[in-house]
């Protein structure tokens, strides 16, 4: 029964993360702590090592159908890898209980903007226009936004590296938000990203003996499924319901996180 368990979890997380450019780590990673009692710090090192996976998956598809903006994406990237790098040297010598913590309180700032951005679509806002402007370009953006956007790019990477997740999180909004990105872009751009931000963190897990074999073995194989039939089906799915669940279940495992730290 929890190797069935594991499998459906990472599928979904494989499934929903490259919908929505996450990586799937905020749903592996409390699964891993709560389901299976893995120590944070080896459920961490073994999410990485599947986030990578989620992110060739997905973006293999997204690149095929050009909405990925690769001039943001390798800018971008030189920044979170910075923080990725910095991240998983300092890891090891952090509280677990502190990890854990702080995963809860990403766990419920993604879950509000996962929600306001359902709500905002629902509405008939400006969010669904600006998911459809083509003329958006990384050339376009000025260079204060790029600015913050690249110091923010390194608090992705940081957040990446300990909390054991793709940094899409963040990723995405300072997309979106600060350098004027589609949401859809943003998205598929973030899921190209996060592979290479994890990559830079999971070395130092590896190494460090932090990752579970087995596990990543079974976790990987699930997610490449998972991410794959999610980044064929995206245009055909309706993001809203998507999100509004999603949001349900990272309330209920933010919960679970604050009470195991």
């Amino acid at each position: 029964m929890d190797f069935v368990i594991l499998i459906a979890t990472t599928v979904f997380a494989g499934f929903v993360g490259s919908i929505l450019g996450l990586g799937g780590g905020i749903i592996m990673v409390p699964v891993l702590v709560i389901v299976f009692d893995f120590p944070i710090i080896s459920a961490v090192g073994t999410s990485l090592v599947a986030i990578v996976i989620t992110s060739a998956a997905a973006s293999s598809v997204y690149l095929k159908r050009g909405i990925v903006s690769l001039p943001m994406a390798f800018r971008l990237e030189l920044y979170t890898v910075l923080g990725a790098t910095m991240g998983g040297l300092s890891a090891p010598y952090l509280p677990a209980r502190l990890v854990a913590i702080s995963f809860g309180v990403v766990l419920l700032w993604t879950a509000y903007q996962m929600a306001k951005r359902s709500f905002s679509k629902t509405k008939g806002l400006s969010a669904a226009k600006n998911d459809n402007r083509k003329e958006w370009g990384f050339e376009q953006v000025n260079k204060n936004s790029r600015g913050k956007g690249y110091i923010s790019g390194i608090s992705a990477g940081l957040v990446s590296a300990i909390l054991g997740v793709g940094g899409g999180v963040i990723k995405v909004p300072i997309m979106h938000l600060l350098l004027g990105a589609p949401i859809k872009k943003s998205t598929a751009t973030s899921a190209f990203m996060i592979g290479i931000t994890a990559s830079a963190g999971a070395v130092h897990y590896l190494g460090g003996g932090y990752v579970n074999p087995m596990a990543a073995i079974i976790v990987a194989g699930s997610v490449f499924i998972g991410a794959r039939i999610g980044a064929v089906i995206a245009p055909k799915i309706k993001s809203d319901y998507i999100n509004l669940a999603f949001s349900l279940i990272l309330v209920y495992s933010a919960i679970r996180m604050f009470l195991k730290g």
